[in-house]
Formats: C-alpha cells, sequence, structure tokens
C-alpha cells in the first residue's frame, strides 16, 4: 500500500484534493490518503512603514520574523509537517515549508510534488540526496495569471477602479470624458513581452484577439515558439523602444539585477505602460517611482513587489499613474483543478 498524505490549505482545500484523487486513482492502484488543512491564507495584515512588502507567496503576515531553515516562501510553522511525515510515501504540499529538519523524519518519503511553480518552499538538494523524487506543477496557473495581467491593463486604462470609488460614494464624474483623461485602447498598440514561457505564450494569445502588434524577448526559448504563436522575436532594446504596453512575464535568479532598471525606462516611449505580474526582482521599483514622478512614461500595472519597505510602495501606491493589487494574479479555481489533474498524472507514472 501507498501512504499519501496531502497537506493542503484554504486554496488547495485538501478533502477536494483527496476526493479527487479517489475517484481517479484507488480503483487501480492500492493507496492511502490522509490529509492535513493549514489555516493560510490569512484574511489580512497590516503593512507597517518598515514592513517588507511580500514579493512570493505572501499568505501569512510578514511582520512577524521566521526563522532562517535554508528555504523560503512558506506560510506558518517551518517544522509543522515533521512529525506527521513518518511512515508517508508520497506527500502533496503547497506552501508549507520542507526543511532539512523535516525532511530528515521522513523514512519512507520517496515522492514529493509541490503545488507550485517555484517550489521555494522545498530543500531540493536535501531530498535529492535522500533519493526522494521531487515533482512541482509548473504552467497550472498560466492562464490565471494571463488574463489577470489583461484585466489589470485594462482597469488602468480606462479608470475603472478609480470611477467606480467614486460611484459607490455618490460621486458622478463626467470628467473622465475629458480628451486627456480618457482611456487608451489595445487594439493596434504594439505589446511587448518580456518572457516567452507559459504565460507569456497565453498572453500573446489573448492579446491576438486585440488585434495588438505583439513582440517578445527572450534568449532561453527556441525561434520555433516565437513561430507557432505568431509573435516577433526582438532583442530586448528594441522591445522597450517600440512598445505602448512592456509586461514582463520573466524569471530571475535571486539577486539578479532586474531586466528592466533605469536605463530601460529611460528607453521608453512617454505614453508606455508598465506591466508586472511576475516577480518583483525583475524590476528596478526606484527607478520605476522616479519616471512616474516625472511623467516620463504613462503608468505602471503591479502585483508583485521588490525587497523594499511599504513606506516606499504607499508613496508609490499613492501616484496617480499607478495601479496595484496584492499579488492575487495566479488564483483561479481552474488553478486548483489543473493542479489536481497534473497531480493524478505524476502518481499514476510513479505508481506504475
Amino acid at each position: 500500500m501507498t501512504k499519501i498524505l496531502i497537506a493542503g490549505d484554504k486554496f488547495f482545500e485538501p478533502l477536494i484534493f483527496k476526493d479527487y484523487l479517489e475517484k481517479n486513482l484507488s480503483k487501480e492502484y492500492d493507496i492511502e490518503i490522509n490529509t492535513m488543512k493549514f489555516d493560510f491564507p490569512v484574511e489580512s495584515f497590516i503593512l507597517n512603514d518598515n514592513t517588507v512588502v511580500p514579493s512570493g507567496m505572501s499568505w501569512d503576515d510578514p511582520n512577524i520574523p521566521k526563522p532562517e531553515v535554508g528555504v523560503r516562501e512558506f506560510y506558518g510553522d517551518p517544522f509543522a509537517l515533521k512529525d506527521v511525515i513518518r511512515d508517508v510515501n508520497v506527500l502533496i504540499i503547497h506552501g508549507a515549508a520542507l526543511p532539512k529538519e523535516v525532511l530528515e523524519n521522513a523514512n519512507a518519503l520517496k515522492v514529493v510534488i509541490t503545488l507550485r511553480g517555484g517550489p521555494e518552499n522545498v530543500d531540493r538538494a536535501y531530498a535529492e540526496q535522500r533519493g526522494i523524487k521531487f515533482y512541482n506543477t509548473p504552467g497550472k496557473n498560466a492562464q490565471a495569471v494571463a488574463e489577470y495581467t489583461i484585466g489589470l491593463l485594462l482597469s488602468f486604462l480606462r479608470s475603472i477602479p478609480e470611477s467606480s470609488y467614486y460611484l459607490k460614494k455618490g460621486v458622478w464624474k463626467p470628467s473622465y470624458y475629458e480628451f486627456d483623461r480618457t482611456g487608451i485602447e489595445i487594439n493596434g498598440k504594439t505589446f511587448g513581452l518580456v518572457g516567452m514561457g507559459e504565460i507569456g505564450c497565453r498572453v500573446a494569445k489573448i492579446l491576438k484577439g486585440f488585434d495588438a502588434n505583439i513582440i517578445a524577448y527572450d534568449p532561453y526559448v527556441e525561434q520555433k515558439r516565437f513561430e507557432e504563436i505568431g509573435v516577433k522575436r526582438v532583442e530586448l532594446d528594441e522591445l522597450v523602444r517600440e512598445s505602448d504596453f512592456i509586461s514582463l512575464h520573466a524569471r530571475q535568479p535571486k539577486n539578479a539585477k532586474p531586466i528592466i532598471g533605469e536605463r530601460e525606462i529611460k528607453m521608453m516611449k512617454k505614453n508606455a505602460v508598465l506591466i508586472n505580474t511576475a516577480r518583483g526582482n525583475l524590476l528596478d521599483y526606484k527607478a520605476l517611482k522616479s519616471a512616474l514622478e516625472n511623467r516620463q512614461i504613462r503608468g505602471a500595472v503591479l502585483d508583485v513587489f521588490g525587497p523594499e519597505k511599504f513606506s516606499f510602495y504607499k508613496e508609490l501606491f499613492s501616484l496617480p499613474n499607478v495601479l496595484a493589487t496584492p499579488h492575487i494574479a495566479g488564483g483561479s479555481q481552474e488553478t486548483v483543478k489543473r493542479a489536481m489533474d497534473m497531480t493524478v498524472a505524476i502518481l499514476k507514472e510513479f505508481l506504475e
């Protein structure tokens, strides 16, 4: 018998996950599934001036210090799994920590499946040293992030959050029809994608419906992918100079220089809008703030942030040409369903 433990949360509901696995696996394989549920994400937390704004998983209070355990982007007690991992053969986790100290207690573990694209919360090196197979679920939230990227941009371009706020307050503002305050359309504009992974490709497909001119930069992807999607491949400098909208969909190594910094921002069109729904370290936010204050570019829409304290971001968010949200682009019910399908495929491969 293969013993499976699902360590879920309020996004990946473990009982729903268990039912799905039993429905798709129990008739063919001898398995026993147990669950545990972490009480995350929390409802909310307060960003004080000294709070470092979360850039990765941000489901619990960043004002409460976490111990250094060799992994990051996790929620709750980093040793919460230590006493329940014994005799487990397959562990399915999302945001719980899996440091070396926990893995040392895993006497029967053969497979770890983490329901994330970037599994920063797992000590992969030690797991592989122990001969534990490791799987993650890249691309599960690609459609959610792609749709959100376009939705966030449209909300900014057409003053949707601001005008809705005033209407709820009982204020009707015809002044949104003043020429300088009216929005601009995506149709016919040049849209630059930095990164042509799963998310970037899906953004490109959505943009096809807007008849946008799509260009992209990605030195790690073969030319064939650009041709299949119908996107023109360009170098970063050309993308920055020519794009009306620039959307980031890449990953940077830890401590790497931002892809978009002061130099690149100065090259952008005066009416350009910069979009980041990927990772905070892709963008120099101090250079962005200066450019927005001086009206060097039209605006920015942001769902992820860098390592600066909230006192800095409070000033950035107060600018009229910024729309920001708290890292929610990847959240959709379909994201969970895709992760379950991917998990079933992984388990079938392992069990066979």
